[in-house]
């Protein structure tokens, strides 16, 4: 049922080797389970500023690393809220790795601004006005966002996969919401608790 390194295979269970050896669990909490959440991840990455191409494959990476630590995961109160602390952190690293590429490229010389993205709804007026207000907000906030208005969750919801407490996370509702209307993003009376 299994070979080096892990597979998924063909059957009806699911064939995982990690670091605790191998795991076999019912694909029926987990296939179900990565289908929803990718495409959400997938939106999620991408309102951070990433291509289409970038966002699939954080969100990939999310739902790998849970596959690989399924026996774990699956045990854990809010096995969905990690998925997506997880594709959140990543999107930071690539952030991270991004920037760290453009001053490099702006020493050496280069045109720091990469590749052409080819997605033409990328392009629109609207998304980039989404993006370039969520870039002005504070990390946390942005988060808040995202997980509050992109993937309909709730206070209770966005607390638990943000690892704070519900008042935090109405806080910073509060304030990113104030922040995105002063942009002129947010209506007046937008807001949600």
């Amino acid at each position: 049922m299994g070979g080096p390194g892990g597979y998924l295979s063909v059957g009806t269970d699911l064939a995982v080797a990690s670091t605790e050896g191998l795991v076999s669990a019912s694909r029926d909490d987990l296939e179900p389970l990565c289908r929803d959440l990718y495409p959400k991840l997938v939106r999620l990455v991408s309102l951070h500023g990433y291509s289409r191409a970038q966002s699939e494959d954080i969100a990939q990476d999310a739902l790998t690393k849970a596959v690989e630590r399924w026996r774990r995961v699956s045990r854990m109160e809010n096995p969905s809220g990690w998925i997506v602390r997880v594709a959140l952190n990543a999107a930071a690293s690539w952030g991270r790795r991004r920037q760290l590429e453009a001053r490099t490229q702006e020493r050496l010389g280069r045109d720091a601004s990469g590749t052409v993205d080819q997605d033409p709804a990328q392009h629109t007026a609207d998304r980039l006005a989404v993006v370039a207000a969520l870039a002005q907000l504070p990390k946390r906030q942005r988060e808040v966002v995202l997980l509050r208005f992109f993937l309909d969750l709730d206070v209770t919801g966005t607390a638990g996969v943000l690892g704070c407490a519900e008042g935090t996370v109405r806080a910073h509702t509060s304030r990113a919401i104030e922040h995105l209307r002063a942009s002129g993003l947010a209506p007046a009376e937008e807001q949600r608790e």
